[in-house]
């Protein structure tokens, strides 16, 4: 069984992320004290990591900087919340969720790590959140295309999961750094969606 630990004062949202992660089967954990989400998080080694950026005593990006230096984000892809874009989404996050989005985009990323067995045609990781390649990936219909933005995220895709294409979005002279992060070698560098929609159509 899958397992998900998350951190949020906001105990009206216990409720939703329950329903949301008991479709796909997995277990939840919830606190909403930082020292016992770093404590725990060793010992249940979950699958996903769920932090709301909004919390009121929790500095959440000191919170995932702290995780990041003890290698506990090593574990898990990290999915914050927050009513607003947060400026910290490059320090090793691998997906950014709108409060008024959860409902609708949390419930394929707890598929996508809970569950798996999914096939895209595009894995991307996006170097550069705050200039994302494609802004709006729904609104590729002729392709599917799973998105993240730190290697862990990509890393525990594939655990689970398939793409036709694994590429990365970043300046070209990042790119074999970016690469090795990575567990296979057919990984695309790609800078523009015209390159990349070539790609697919190439595959298909």
């Amino acid at each position: 069984m899958s397992r998900v630990f998350i951190i949020d004062d906001r105990s009206l949202k216990i409720d939703l992320y329950c329903h949301i992660f008991a479709q796909v089967g997995a277990e939840v954990f919830f606190t909403e004290n930082a020292y016992r989400f770093v404590r725990y998080a060793q010992e249940l080694h979950p699958d996903l990591y769920l932090i709301n950026a909004d919390m009121r005593n929790t500095n959440a990006e000191k919170l995932i900087e702290y995780m990041h230096k003890h290698a506990l984000s090593e574990l898990a892809p990290l999915i914050i919340t927050s009513k607003r874009t947060p400026k910290f989404l490059d320090k090793g996050i691998s997906h950014h969720i709108k409060d008024k989005n959860i409902t609708t985009e949390l419930p394929e990323l707890a598929q996508t790590y809970c569950r798996g067995g999914y096939q895209y045609d595009v894995l991307l990781l996006e170097k550069e959140p705050q200039m994302p390649l494609i802004p709006t990936v729904d609104t590729q219909k002729d392709w599917s295309c799973f998105k993240v933005y730190d290697p862990q995220g990509a890393r525990s895709f594939l655990q689970k999961n398939q793409s036709r294409i694994i590429a990365v979005h970043c300046p070209t002279v990042q790119f074999q750094n970016m690469k090795k992060t990575l567990p296979i070698d057919n990984v695309v560098h790609v800078e523009n969606v015209a390159y990349l929609n070539n790609l697919v159509s190439f595959i298909k």
